[in-house]
Formats: structure tokens, sequence, C-alpha cells
């Protein structure tokens, strides 16, 4: 009422003014029950004759012991009719007021709205928050130029296999804090599983390179999870906005330049225009190699391996090449690394080995066909059963099928990679180790693996025979070969004087332009049926 009586009150709302500790009946004085939150909202209602019938809506706060509670209300003005048996002179003016209690509500928008711009698992912000939150620092400060750092965790895989996810868990949130300790950015954000990202205004011209050897500093030092100590790295891209570009824009070329130091393996890497094209090209390489074999655009063409003496063709190498409908033909070494980051090359890899041996069924028995195997092959699928089916699919004997492999094979639980190749060994395929020399072997160690061959990396016979130095290492692998009775062949043969040197230190097989360059199937067929006399005649 307009003196502030109670007229009536329900017994909900009764109960809610005693969670808030008054004890409220009719007839009582609002001042003497309602909270001072409810007060001020009636008193700001203006309940005067001229606002009769404008309801006002709102929303207050009332603090309590437990915390804040909030209210939503509609308070509306009207006036009681003058009644003559209760002697009321004039109508009387009173207030309507409906409340209800919105505390968990709110308190749930107010978490969605937190988990909208932060992650969960860190407390950091995530790409959406850290976006905006860059985005609003740049356009309040239009004059400063800022940098944004992309960083991915190495060996964070191995803690979340080794440890399991609480400890990987664990150790995302202490990289968070030693991002945070670090005092230089202005913004820390978590973009995915191991991805970071960092925002902060140029101070000079070095600070990209101080800032990045700070990053690797603070990660490379050891992390303790509960007790287990746990050693990882970062890879780092950087980019500038000093072009005007937006803050999602820069942290896109961020990322690109992660990506970058990843593959070139360096410290860290700047962001430049040249980068996004090469992205660019990945990433519709990427969408074209889902369907690619579907499409028949995929085809082997074969390399003669020769024996150096007599130039007899004994053999030839697998090698898949790429003719896109409308991009053209695309080099290996630009869509075997995606097949493999992408599991994809397991699928190819069976399709090669079919094709392959279904080829050699039609050459002469003495023809071998060596196919590479990629490591990801191993990890993803049964190679020796996917051999066994080719063979099986296409009636090859074992001993025609050679399969080619790399030293990074070995890099790690090569115990069970020995096994795997001993199997494969003793089902008759012949195993050759592929450009022996630049990678990870060692000639200490090499006799631990099941070879057959060793193939010479033609970076050593692209020297000859000016190259002292490279004529020694193809002696000392030949001579290691024939001690472990292993056969040597020597890949880059381009020139005949090559061809003398190579039988001289102990190479018996040659491949190579000088004997034929790679060529589909039935121009290799016809290469073998025209090659009535040995190849001796081109070497001379």
């Amino acid at each position: 009422r307009e003196d502030g009586k109670i007229l009536s009150m329900s017994n909900t709302a009764k109960e809610i003014m005693a969670s808030l500790g008054s004890v409220s009946k009719d007839g009582e004085y609002s001042d003497n029950v309602l909270p001072d939150a409810f007060k001020t909202m009636l008193s700001n209602c203006h309940c005067c004759p001229t606002a009769l019938k404008k309801t006002c809506h709102g929303e207050t706060t009332v603090e309590t012991d437990d915390g804040a509670r909030h209210f939503e209300y509609s308070a509306t003005p009207s006036l009681i009719a003058s009644d003559d048996s209760s002697q009321q002179e004039e109508d009387v003016r009173i207030t309507t007021l409906l409340f209800q209690d919105v505390t968990k509500a709110r308190e749930q928008q107010k978490k969605n709205a937190y988990l909208a711009i932060h992650d969960p698992g860190t407390g950091l912000l995530n790409k959406n928050g850290f976006l905006e939150q860059a985005e609003t620092i740049m356009m309040e400060n239009i004059d400063d130029s800022y940098l944004v750092f992309a960083c991915k965790l190495t060996r964070f895989n191995r803690v979340n296999e080794s440890l399991g996810h609480e400890y990987g868990n664990l150790l995302l949130k202490q990289v968070g804090e030693r991002f945070h300790k670090m005092n230089m950015f202005k913004l820390v954000g978590r973009s995915s599983l191991d991805e970071f990202m960092l925002f902060r205004r140029i101070e000079d011209d070095s600070d990209i390179i101080h800032c990045a050897e700070q990053i690797r500093a603070i990660l490379e030092t050891t992390f303790v999870l509960r007790g287990h100590s746990a050693l990882i790295g970062v890879h780092v891209g950087v980019a500038s906005d000093i072009a005007g570009e937006l803050a999602d824009e820069i942290t896109e070329a961020a990322f690109v330049a992660l990506y970058r130091s990843k593959e070139e393996n360096s410290k860290y890497c700047v962001y430049s225009p040249k980068m996004a094209m090469d992205v660019l090209r990945r990433r519709t390489l990427e969408e074209e190699l889902i369907d690619a074999l579907d499409r028949d655009e995929f085809e082997l063409h074969y390399q003669p391996q020769v024996e150096l003496k007599s130039g007899r063709i004994i053999g030839c190498e697998a090698l898949i090449r790429w003719q896109h409908r409308d991009l053209g033909f695309i080099q290996p070494d630009l869509f075997i690394p995606i097949l493999e980051e992408t599991g994809k090359i397991v699928e190819l890899g069976r399709w090669i080995l079919n094709t392959a041996c279904a080829d050699a069924k039609t050459w002469p028995d003495h023809i071998k066909v060596a196919v590479n195997i990629s490591a990801v092959q191993f990890e993803r699928s049964n190679v020796l059963e996917d051999i066994k089916i080719a063979l099986l699919a296409n009636t090859l004997s074992p001993d025609r099928l050679h399969m080619e492999i790399t030293e990074s094979l070995f890099i790690t639980e090569a115990e069970d990679i020995i096994s795997m190749l001993q199997d494969i060994r003793a089902a008759g395929i012949n195993i050759a180790l592929d450009d022996f020399g630049t990678g990870y072997s060692s000639l200490g160690y090499i006799h631990q693996f099941p070879l057959d061959k060793i193939k010479i990396d033609q970076a050593f016979v692209r020297d000859l025979p000016d190259s002292r130095e490279s004529l020694a290492v193809i002696g000392a692998i030949a001579a290691l070969a024939r001690g472990l009775n292993m056969d040597v062949v020597a890949e880059g043969v381009e020139e005949a004087t090559q061809v003398d040197m190579l039988i001289n230190s102990g190479c018996r097989i040659g491949q190579g332009w000088l004997f034929g360059k790679p060529m589909n199937a039935a121009n290799f067929t016809r290469f073998i049926d025209e090659a009535a006399t040995p190849l001796a005649k081109a070497i001379a």
C-alpha cells in the first residue's frame, strides 16, 4: 500500500523472505520485511498517480552470507476503489510486486559466458576469446603494433601416452602458468590440444628473437607432474600486424609460420607471404587427395635396375606418380608427406602393392620389382598381410617382390620393427634399406637389421668421379655390405664414367638416368622387350 503496509503476501514470497532472513506476515510494513535492494527497487518504480498501470520490470541483487542472490521482478501500481462500508474517503493506491529467484539461471549464464571465451582445461582464453580480446586491444591502441606467437608442444603425446591423460592435462595447465609468469604477454590462449597463442605489443626490433628464445627456454625446463619428470620442447611461429591486419589474420599467419617451423624443425619461424601460398597449396592438395585414388589419378612408374658389370636389366623400383586432372603432375615430395600425416598412405600403399604385383606378373621371371613401404604403413596396418594378399591375388612368386624401407623406420621401437621385418623376410620377400648414409643409421649397428640390400643415396653417387670423400663412403658401405652378405645398389647413376668407379668400389647393381628414367608400365614392358642385347652398349 502507499503507506508501506503489506496487504497480502503469497506463501512462496514468505519462504523467499525467510531465506533472506526476514520473518514476514500480512499487515507488516515493507520497511520491516523487504531487503534494502527491494526497497530501492520499489522507490524507483515511481508509484504515483501518473504512473498507474505502468509496470516496472527489472532485476536486483541481494547480498547474503551465502553470496549474491539474483531476482527478477515486476511492480505494477494500481488503485483500489473506495468502499463506503469500509469508510474509505478515496481510492487506495497500491503496488503489486512479483519476483522470482533467478540465481541459478544467472550463475549458469555467467558460466556459459566464461566457457564461451575460455578453455575449460587450463582456464586460458580459447581461440575465440583470444581473438576477441586481441582485436579490442588493437582497436583501442591503433598506433601500436603487435605480435602473435603460435606455439606447439613437442613430445606432449609421449607424456599423454606414458603417464595418462590426467598427467597430460596437468602438464597443459603448468604450461599456461609458465606463460603467465613470464609477464611478457598481454594475452595467453590455448588453440587446440597442444597449441598455444601469445599476444604482446612490439617493443623493439629484437622483440621476436628475445621472446622466441624465452618461450623455448621456459618450456624446455623440466616439468614435475606429481613426482614424475617430463621434458618437452616447442615449435614457434610468429606474425605481426605491421601491415594493419586484423587479430584473426595475424593469428592465422602465426600458425602458418608455426607449421613451417615444424616442417623445417627450426627453433622458430617468422611469417612471410610466400608461406601463405604454400599453405593454400597444401590445403588444396589435402582436399584433392581424398578421392584421387577413386578418380584413377595415380600411376606407377618403373625405373630400371641393372647389373653394373653386364648391363643386364634385373629389376626396377616402383615409383608413385600423381597426374591431377586440373593441376597436372604433382611431385611425390609434395603429396607423400600429406598422405602419411593423414594415414591415407595405408590405402594407397595397398594399391601400389597390388598394382606392382599385377604389372610384374607380365614381365620375364628374372625381373624383380621393388616397392617402397612407409613407416606409417607399419604403424597403421599389417604390412605382411597386405603383401600376402597382393601376391596371392596376382599369383606372383614372393622372391620377385622386394620391399624398400628407410632408416626412419628404426627411430623408435626398433625391436618390434626388426621382428616384423624378420617375418616378412621369412615369407620370401627381400628387404632393401633405401637412401643409406643420409639418415639415422650408422655403419656400426646396421648389422642388426634383417636386410638383403643397401641402397647408397644418390647424393654420394652424384659427386663421382670428382669427390674422393664420396668414393670413400661408397667403398666403406660396400665393404660392410659384402661382410654381411648384402647386395649394394648405387642410386642416381647418370654418367658412364661413374660405372667403373662403382664396380671397383664393390657395387653390383645400379639405378639412374644412365640406364633409364622412370616410365609407366607399358613403356617399361617395351623397354624390357627392346633390350635384346645388354645395356653394356649404353655404358660403353
